[in-house]
């Protein structure tokens, strides 16, 4: 089994939870602009700000094959007793308590503003209902951002599927779920899978994170010099990837992952082997954000929804105040962030632990 440097052994990648704050503050800003109808001045970035983002998912994925990886690799150091079974359901136990609880809370919240924004959301048939809280379901009218968490649950069903398999060749067995989903993803169309949830291209972006984890866990780290090339690379292929969004509209899936996956993964890769070489850490107010990420992630909809029906109700012109309203909104998601995880999230995830302790 192989282990991360030395560097890595506190479990703190700085600079993976800055990326993680920004991914999801890129979300934030974008469906405030889109649902609101606004957009920024040209001098802050105009139009171009409404692509990237769609890029805060990709973001998302490349790091949680990253850390689903250094997270099992952890699992198996500490559960050296335990046999497949135990070892799986450990782990799965914490990845439920980590997503579900505060999915449900704020899906039933999004249940409830329905009532005001779009009553026909309360006709929804049970078995779509039911779908939507098991998360087996990809398009989520109720809360969509979490769409994004049915690929995250599948990717963490196959990881425990792995863990369940082998303890000491799971980096392998990672390796062949990579190149079998790769395999499946190219020949979708002549093996008539196309549209099914394990033949999305999305599903690279988890692998790319997967690869990194590896070279990382290998020290295969880049000099200095060579990973500002390949941060300068990764933002190059986003703006890439930004520029088709804003002439084309939201890409489809394989193109999405040459441009935004790809750029994710060179970004993140190469923010991990500067804080390793210690020649950069991002800003720690960023680093703090990505601690409350997920609720940021989640929160923000339901928030914009209700931001839209008093915005509705009082006649106010938001296209007049782009810059103030967004600031406002962002201020208000990050605020309700905080406590969302201060009072809920953090305590799941600690209940989580200690039942995945007793399985082990």
């Amino acid at each position: 089994m192989s282990s991360l440097p030395q560097s890595y052994t506190k479990d703190c990648y700085l600079n993976v939870q800055a990326m993680r704050a920004i991914a999801a503050l890129l979300v934030v800003l974008g469906h405030t602009l889109a649902l609101g109808g606004m957009e920024l001045p040209r001098y802050l970035g105009g139009g171009l700000v409404h692509t990237f983002a769609y890029a805060g998912v990709d973001i998302f994925f490349v790091i949680s094959g990253f850390v689903i990886c250094a997270a099992a690799s952890k699992h198996l150091a500490s559960t050296s007793n335990s046999n497949g079974l135990q070892r799986a359901t450990a782990f799965l136990l914490r990845r439920v308590f980590r997503i579900y609880p505060l999915y449900w809370v704020l899906l039933l919240a999004a249940f409830c503003l329905a009532y005001f924004h779009n009553p026909g959301l309360l006709a929804l048939p049970r078995e779509l209902i039911v779908s939507l809280f098991l998360l087996t379901e990809r398009n989520n009218p109720v809360l969509s951002p979490a769409w994004s968490l049915v690929f995250e649950m599948y990717f963490y069903l196959c990881t425990a599927f792995i863990l369940l398999l082998s303890r000491s060749r799971w980096l392998l067995l990672m390796a062949v779920w990579f190149g079998l989903s790769c395999g499946l993803i190219f020949s979708a169309k002549s093996l008539g899978l196309e549209g099914r949830l394990y033949t999305d291209p999305l599903l690279l972006e988890f692998g790319f994170g997967c690869l990194i984890f590896f070279a990382i866990s290998r020290n295969y780290v880049l000099a200095p010099m060579l990973a500002s090339v390949t941060l300068l690379l990764g933002a190059v292929f986003f703006f890439w990837g930004a520029q088709q969004t804003l002439h084309q509209g939201l890409l489809p899936p394989m193109p999405r992952v040459q441009s935004f996956g790809v750029g994710s993964a060179l970004l993140l890769y190469a923010l991990i082997c500067l804080e390793h070489q210690a020649q950069l850490t991002m800003p720690r107010l960023l680093i703090a954000l990505g601690t409350i990420s997920y609720s940021i992630y989640l929160v923000h909809r339901p928030l914009i929804d209700l931001g839209l029906i008093l915005v509705a109700r009082y006649q106010i012109q938001v296209q007049a105040y782009p810059v103030l309203l967004s600031s406002l909104m962002m201020a208000i998601v990050i605020a309700a962030s905080a406590v969302l995880y201060r009072y809920l999230e953090r305590p799941m995830i600690s209940i989580g632990s200690r039942l995945a302790r007793r399985c082990e």
